[in-house]
């Protein structure tokens, strides 16, 4: 039996995308492992056959893990390089030889028009994935028809506190919908700095410390909201879209790229009025995407009177939504970097 090492970094996305990788190898067969952090290459070669690594493209941290690449590859090693990026890298940190060394795979084509930009060619794209099987299980105990007898419409959003993630915008829409969606209540995970913020605000019912949750508890909290709101301004892929879908829950976003490769056509969406770069602390150049958050109620206020009004037809969209996740099953998209 083959052994495959699915490496990565730290980061609650990150492990939870190489675990669902190395599930998906152990019902294709394969012996399969997640590997967090660097480690010795002696040890990994002793305890698998071949490789994929799965990385941002952050050229600040990277380095050392393209070294172990280039090992790989040079000795002959099997060696798979899949990544996300949520902007533009750094031209000025991205070292001569990186272009002739590797040929990534990207999460999405998002990801894949920004390395080609800079000079990286990318080899294919391979969606993320969700385990459906899992997810079924998951659903069964949240069933969209259970939340049709509220009087209230429960939004929730998912992210860490990093600027990009649009948290600014986010309190705005909270502290907004006091006085015009009085319906819509909200829980949130996301890091504790925020949640600071958003504790003086009574339609904010449930915060939670992002990262505080194993799998089973956080896709419980997700399939028990009615729509997942998504305030974030740049994402590489946006997991907490497509496993909202997986589990039935209708959502609320920008609609710009990578998030409208994923997201059901049905969901609804707001436009982006303009994109521009931004810098943080990373070697990336995010692309940000402004939108209105006056628009962004106004999809709310129309999910407030889908399901408090007209549930068939909140029923008919959780049903469309959950069955487009079924594209990104695991087993289907993970074959490709398995095989």
């Amino acid at each position: 039996m083959q052994r495959i090492g699915v490496l990565t970094v730290q980061g609650v996305s990150l492990k939870v995308v190489s675990e669902d990788i190395a599930n998906t190898a152990r019902k294709l067969g394969y012996s399969s492992d997640v590997i967090v952090g660097y480690a010795r290459l002696t040890e990994l070669f002793r305890n698998f056959d071949k490789f994929i690594m799965f990385l941002p493209f952050d050229t600040h941290y990277m380095l050392a893990w393209l070294s172990a690449y280039h090992t790989m590859r040079r000795i002959g090693v099997p060696v798979k390089f899949y990544t996300t990026i949520e902007g533009y890298p750094d031209k000025n940190l991205i070292p001569n030889w990186l272009p002739s060394l590797i040929k990534p795979i990207a999460n999405s084509k998002f990801t894949a028009n920004c390395l080609n930009s800079v000079g990286i060619q990318v080899e294919k794209i391979v969606y993320h994935g969700v385990n459906m099987e899992y997810m079924d299980t998951i659903y069964k105990n949240h069933r969209p028809e259970d939340k049709l007898k509220k009087d209230y419409v429960l939004f929730g959003s998912i992210g860490f506190g990093h600027p990009r993630k649009g948290w600014d915008k986010f309190e705005e829409i909270v502290k907004k919908c006091i006085d015009k969606l009085p319906q819509a209540k909200f829980l949130v995970i996301t890091g504790s700095e925020i949640i600071d913020r958003l504790s003086q605000y009574p339609n904010v019912i449930e915060m939670i410390p992002f990262g505080s949750l194993d799998r089973d508890k956080l896709l419980e909290k997700i399939a028990s909201i009615d729509f997942y709101l998504c305030p974030s301004l740049a994402e590489g892929f946006g997991l907490p879209i497509l496993e909202s879908q997986s589990l039935g829950v209708p959502c609320i976003h920008a609609d710009y790229e990578p998030l409208s490769e994923i997201s059901c056509p049905e969901n609804l969406k707001v436009r982006v009025t303009k994109t521009y770069e931004f810098r943080f602390m990373e070697a990336v150049n995010y692309i940000m995407h402004e939108y209105s958050v006056n628009e962004m109620i106004e999809r709310m206020s129309e999910a407030c009177d889908m399901l408090l009004n007209n549930g068939e037809k909140y029923l008919d969209l959780s049903a469309k939504v959950r069955e487009h996740a079924r594209n990104f099953d695991c087993i289907k998209v993970y074959k490709e970097l398995v095989e």
